[in-house]
């Protein structure tokens, strides 16, 4: 039973790490979305305007 409740808060950790990791580097896309009220899946690959792969200007 113990071994089991450790397994269980082991993964809990790991979940609460992605959120958190997902949530910073997520945040200013989904905000922008949002805002722009689109909510549209993306390729990752491309850029905003489909010619290539996007930047990160570190704003």
């Amino acid at each position: 039973m113990r071994e089991e409740v450790h397994a269980i808060t082991r993964e809990l950790q790991w979940y609460n790490q992605l959120v958190v990791h997902v949530g910073i580097h997520g945040q200013r896309r989904f905000t922008e979305a949002l805002e722009k009220r689109s909510l549209v899946a993306t390729d990752p690959s491309k850029g905003r305007d489909g010619s290539g792969p996007e930047r990160d200007n570190g704003m």
